[in-house]
């Protein structure tokens, strides 16, 4: 792709141009309301309840309609001078537009080779979660391990996201896994005393926070040691706001400063800009130790390593049917054949509810599967620091190490069907677009690319790791977006349970991790008897 280069003639031809006449308006208006489907009316609904939760109903509605309407009205018009887009915007996403060097693997080579009928460990799902336990077996694991992934390797979340490494949680860091723990403590357990809660919620994020922060400098040493090629670079994660979602910043850092979460720190409107671009007033974050990277080559490289180990086999191209218990066996049926195996691990992730439901029965609502979108486009504002990801309150951004922009935004729940379903609204993409120019500068800036994803969440919006069904079924997922840096350290962990190995230091203790704290709530954040 070539790179837009933005002289200073055409910051002044696009920036200083009269605005857009109101037929113009009108036909923007009208043209991104008669393009509206029913994936925008459910992201504006969690719009609207982010935003304006704290009003009545009818409130709520009538504050969305008037932001709907000043959108499309005003930003997105203002915009057309500098933003454009390709005739036919391609649907694939931007980190899996480079050569795939695991692609329909083994069968391009071998169009005739078999599944094997026995293994010791099939694990169903090659992103993040796969590719770690596949890799930390190669490392230990002397029995043979077969990973099943009905697609591509990365081709899910892993190659859909905004390829950011990151050292907590989403927005907020620690705080971000706190409020949704406190929230799910006060539904549930309503007789328990509010200063339990805190407690028991602060220890929540303090565990969360120490696991992903292990598992971040263990992808770093992985990077260097296994020479991975991946776009790494570990130049920190910005935060900027504005007044709504100014109180959630400051509580997230009177929270830090409480757990002693020294990653997260206070920059104000000047060093924002310094660090990031972004032209903002108010204080703003940034978690230090956060990195940005190209995921799909960061998947490929740790299954190209495990797959030098004679005991990891990989099968691309497979669609894993259903998996079901036998004695002390499973049997894993796919569309190519049946496997016999004495441990499965789940890193299906979304997927979750239709792969594995005959084991849902103990916690139906285990796993609920978000839709995120991301676009890539040429161009952009120089301002933008390049490989620095950069959060606000509705989008975030990071120019990649190929001088393009990836941004993206949504965070709505869809039906277990509609799992993995690439579907993007170009309403999103056009918003997104516009704060660009918003945040920075408006510059030339040109749209290739734009996809959806699908994440994952519990709950408690906390991740699983751990024994599903008491057995021999593993569990990884429920990530919340933060798959990328959870997934490796949790892999290790997941391979040490099924070698019967100590965890230590254990880094996923089961009373946080396990999902049964949410058939037992004595059992929730409490070590068992």
């Amino acid at each position: 792709m070539s790179h837009m280069v933005n002289s200073p003639a055409s910051l002044e031809d696009h920036t200083f141009r009269d605005p857009p006449h109101v037929v113009t308006r009108f036909r923007v208006t009208v043209g991104l309301l008669a393009g509206l489907r029913w994936r925008d009316i459910t992201s504006a609904r969690e719009f609207m309840l982010l935003r304006y939760g704290q009003h009545p109903w009818p409130v709520r509605i009538i504050k969305l309609i008037l932001w709907s309407l000043y959108v499309m009205w005003c930003e997105i018009p203002d915009s057309l001078p500098w933003v454009t887009l390709d005739i036919n915007v391609s649907r694939t996403p931007y980190w899996l537009t480079v050569k795939n060097p695991l692609e329909n693997y083994p069968w391009v080579n071998d169009p005739q080779g078999r599944l094997p009928e026995t293994a010791a460990v099939v694990v169903v799902g090659a992103g993040f979660g796969g590719a770690a336990v596949a890799y930390h077996w190669s490392k230990c694991g002397s029995e043979p391990l077969v990973l099943l992934e009905r697609n591509e390797a990365a081709s899910g979340s892993a190659g859909r996201n905004g390829g950011i490494v990151v050292m907590a949680g989403g927005t907020c860091h620690g705080y971000y896994v706190y409020q949704p723990v406190l929230r799910y403590l006060t539904e549930r357990q309503p007789e328990m005393s509010s200063e339990e809660r805190d407690i028991r919620a602060s220890d929540f994020a303090d565990i969360y926070v120490k696991a992903v922060q292990a598992s971040h400098e263990m992808i770093a040493r992985t990077i260097e040691t296994e020479s991975i090629d991946c776009d790494y670079a570990r130049k920190g994660w910005m935060f900027f706001t504005d007044p709504h979602s100014q109180p959630n910043l400051e509580a997230s850092f009177a929270f830090a400063s409480r757990m002693d979460h020294c990653d997260w720190v206070r920059h104000h409107p000047e060093q924002v800009r310094e660090r990031s671009g972004v032209n903002t007033p108010l204080d703003g974050a940034e978690s230090r130790g956060s990195a940005t990277w190209h995921p799909a080559k960061w998947v490929w490289g740790v299954l190209s390593v495990a797959l030098r180990s004679s005991n990891v086999e990989l099968f691309t191209r497979t669609n894993v049917q259903s998996v079901q218990r036998d004695d002390s066996f499973y049997l894993v049926h796919t569309d190519r054949g049946t496997i016999r195996t004495r441990h499965v691990v789940n890193a299906t992730e979304s997927h979750t509810p239709t792969v594995f439901k005959e084991f849902l029965s103990p916690f139906p609502d285990l796993i609920t599967p978000y839709r995120e979108q991301g676009m890539h486009a040429e161009g952009g504002p120089p301002s933008m620091t390049p490989q620095i990801g950069v959060s606000g309150p509705l989008g975030w951004f990071s120019r990649v190490a190929s001088g393009g922009i990836v941004f993206g935004s949504d965070h709505t729940p869809v039906k277990d069907h509609q799992a993995g379903r690439n579907e993007p609204s170009r309403f999103i993409t056009r918003f997104e677009s516009a704060a660009i120019g918003k945040h920075w500068n408006p510059v030339p800036l040109h749209v290739t690319h734009e996809w959806t994803g699908t994440t994952s969440t519990t709950p408690d919006k906390y991740p699983v790791v751990g024994l599903l069904d008491g057995h021999g079924l593993y569990m990884l997922g429920g990530f919340a977006g933060a798959g990328s840096a959870v997934s490796f350290n949790a892999g290790q962990t997941i391979v040490n349970l099924v070698l019967g190995r100590p965890c230590e230091p254990n880094y996923h203790p089961e009373q946080y991790f396990s999902p049964f704290r949410f058939t037992d709530p004595s059992r929730y954040g409490k070590r068992p008897a």
